[in-house]
């Protein structure tokens, strides 16, 4: 795991910086018997040796000490200690095994009608390595692209601000936010509707898909098909009569820069887009997890 290896690495290093230091002392040793001439006294040379050989020999407990908490076992036990070295363990482990595809509990946020807290079940698009890309399994919340009717970008529009501080503060208010990474977003060009721009790269901790996205990391429109929460059906995102199902916006602009495509009822992305100001529309937000962080 990594959070052990990890502490691990840090031991080793406080294990290196303290054989270095104690190289220095004896180095130091050293100068002192070759410059005697530079000391008032034999005391003073002998005092000045005894304080550097009574370093040493803390130097050298203190290295004895770490080897012994260098062990998995003893930084497990070690962190299993505090409630947050639990907490970290549990989370590590949560994400450790889990497979492209599968489902994963992660933060809380409003998910009931009457605006209960939950936990949030996320979908796992990608991994690599340490790190983990999710996207909500359901859709969280109904909120328009842009607050206003205007032509916007991802860069400047009023959902990504609300994504990377309403929203990551409400669903991770503790040690959860800490994991997830700040990732730069490409600024990607409609595939189809190439007239319009697609504004420049960002960085964010909380983003949606673009269209390419959309695209590859769903096998079919079946499965691109999102449900809304009661809690986001409540706040005005529309849930299809025929299959229940919702709307849901993508970064990626529209036809004209005042629409943002989107993903419609049966799971087909929608890269003509809607109006940035419609409100109807699902958002299922998607971040990377790094436990290197």
């Amino acid at each position: 795991m990594f959070l052990l290896s990890n502490k691990k690495k840090e031991i080793e290093a406080e294990i290196a910086g303290t054989q270095n230091e104690i190289v220095s002392l004896e180095e130091k040793i050293k100068v002192v018997e070759e410059e005697k001439c530079g000391y008032h006294s034999i005391d003073d040379i002998v005092t000045k040796i005894t304080v550097c050989e009574q370093s040493i020999e803390e130097h050298r407990a203190r290295i004895q000490a770490l080897e012994g908490m260098g062990s998995e076992d003893t930084i497990r036990a070690d962190l299993m200690k505090s409630k947050s070295g639990q907490f970290l363990l549990a989370l590590e482990q949560k994400f450790k095994n889990v497979e492209i595809g599968q489902s994963v509990t992660f933060g809380t946020y409003p998910q009931t009608a009457d605006g209960k807290v939950k936990e949030v079940e996320w979908r796992v698009l990608e991994k690599q390595g340490e790190s983990v890309l999710l996207i909500s399994e359901y859709g969280l919340d109904s909120r328009s692209y842009n607050e206003e009717c205007e032509d916007i970008t991802w860069e400047e529009c009023t959902l990504r601000k609300w994504l990377n501080e309403e929203f990551i503060c409400t669903a991770f208010p503790g040690k959860e936010r800490k994991i997830i990474a700040d990732t730069r977003v490409k600024a990607e060009s409609n595939p189809i509707y190439e007239e319009t721009t697609p504004g420049n790269d960002t960085v964010d901790r909380v983003f949606l898909l673009s269209i390419a996205e959309a695209k590859r990391y769903f096998d079919s429109n079946e499965d691109r098909q999102c449900e809304p929460t009661p809690f986001a059906e409540e706040n005005g995102a529309y849930r299809d009569d025929a299959n229940d199902r919702c709307l849901w916006w993508l970064r990626s602009p529209g036809d004209s820069q005042d629409y943002a495509a989107g993903v419609g009822y049966g799971g087909g992305v929608h890269e003509s887009g809607d109006y940035v100001f419609i409100d109807s529309y699902a958002v299922r937000p998607a971040l990377w997890i790094d436990l290197d962080s």
